[in-house]
């Protein structure tokens, strides 16, 4: 979340950043932060993050072990800037928006088998509307969730895990969170696509997430105004 009050008077201030797992889609902008001279434009007063252990070496062949380490060695180097080890239970309060850290790499189930089965759970408190932020959540770690929270995971706004693949959580924790708005982080023409991975109507569980009665953003492709 951005301050609009720019403590340094020069460039915009970023409150809190939360790393929800060391995935290049999701954590490769600190990796050209430096690089590209973006911290003469933006600066991050608090990052917030938990990551897997540094002995457990994702399965998949596609993925890079050392991206973790290399991506903690880029935040430890950040000045000015403080890193935050979370832990589940932890409550950030930013006046009227609190951000409380449901699960974190702690809690991954133990049938991990890459770096999406790590990633935090955050329920954001906007006055009386809730967000749920599921970074790349897996359903071994939905059906955590369920087991942890239950009926607590309620919410207003949910962001789809994982962009609505096949391995975005279950049924059974999409119906409890009961949303009345649904953030997918793709393209609703790509998940459209019968030729692509995250194609309608060949996956059963993102099909029949996609057909709930919900109102839906797609990321990137013209945002519109809701009104919930």
């Amino acid at each position: 979340m951005i301050d609009s009050q720019n403590v340094t008077g020069a460039i915009p201030v970023v409150r809190a950043w939360f790393l929800t797992h060391p995935h290049n889609d999701h954590v490769n902008f600190l990796e050209h932060f430096k690089n590209f001279g973006f911290d003469k434009y933006l600066h991050f007063e608090k990052i917030i993050r938990k990551f897997p252990p540094k002995d457990w070496v994702p399965q998949n062949n596609w993925e890079d072990p050392n991206y973790p380490q290399k991506i903690e060695n880029i935040l430890q180097s950040m000045k000015g800037t403080e890193i935050t080890t979370a832990k589940r239970g932890d409550v950030f309060d930013f006046g009227e928006t609190k951000f409380e850290i449901l699960l974190t790499a702690d809690e991954a189930p133990d049938d991990a088998k890459d770096l999406n089965y790590f990633s935090m759970l955050i329920k954001q408190s906007v006055g009386e509307k809730t967000i749920l932020w599921t970074g790349d959540m897996s359903d071994s770690l939905s059906k955590k969730a369920l087991l942890l929270y239950g009926d607590k995971l309620k919410c207003d706004i949910l962001q789809v895990p994982h962009h609505g693949t096949p391995n975005c959580g279950t049924m059974e924790f999409f119906k409890t969170a009961d949303a009345n708005l649904h953030i997918w982080n793709i393209a609703k023409n790509t998940f459209l696509n019968p030729d692509y991975m995250f194609a309608y109507g060949k996956f059963p569980t993102p099909t029949e997430i996609y057909n709930m009665p919900v109102q839906k953003i797609f990321c990137g492709e013209g945002l519109k105004e809701i009104k919930l």
